[in-house]
């Protein structure tokens, strides 16, 4: 997630509960391009669910381990990091359409920075705690009170599957 973001890529998380339909309805609505999952988790072949549900929908997928290395020499990383701007798209967040159909949140790099070192101050998190995270991290707390909090602080994050 962050080597993508550092890239300049939009991440879209994808709750893990949704089957193959409700998946490529998100991934097609986002526009995503690159699809970066575990073949299983709790009994569900994501990469096959969507298969199934949209043969047609193009995009690529990295399932399982990822090869080594990437090809991109150091520089490049460097220039394409550099290139982010505060303003431009981090994430796209799915609401979960329980009212009709999901709506897609746009988050900026400085929102969210500002959600993380929000949570950080509301909290008082630090370096030193250990931060148990049960929250699922295609959600807005488990990504922005948790992943990113727990780096702004400096926490041990502690992931519950």
């Amino acid at each position: 997630m962050f080597g993508a973001s550092s890239a300049g890529a939009t991440i879209v998380p994808v709750n893990t509960r949704f089957k193959g339909d409700e998946a490529a309805a998100i991934l097609r609505r986002s526009g995503a391009r690159v699809l970066v999952t575990v073949s299983e988790f709790l009994g569900a072949d994501y990469v096959a669910m969507l298969r199934a549900a949209d043969p047609d929908l193009e995009i690529d997928t990295i399932a399982g381990d990822l090869p080594a290395g990437s090809g991109a020499s150091l520089g490049e990383l460097d220039a394409r990091a550099m290139a982010v701007a505060p303003s431009d798209p981090s994430d796209i967040v799915f609401t979960s359409g329980t009212t009709g159909v999901a709506k897609g949140v746009v988050q900026t790099h400085t929102g969210t920075t500002c959600v993380a070192r929000d949570w950080v101050a509301m909290t008082g998190i630090t370096a030193d705690d250990r931060y148990l995270m049960v929250n699922p991290y295609f959600h807005m707390f488990g990504l922005k009170a948790g992943i990113l909090a727990s780096v702004a602080a400096g926490t041990t994050m502690y992931p519950e599957a």
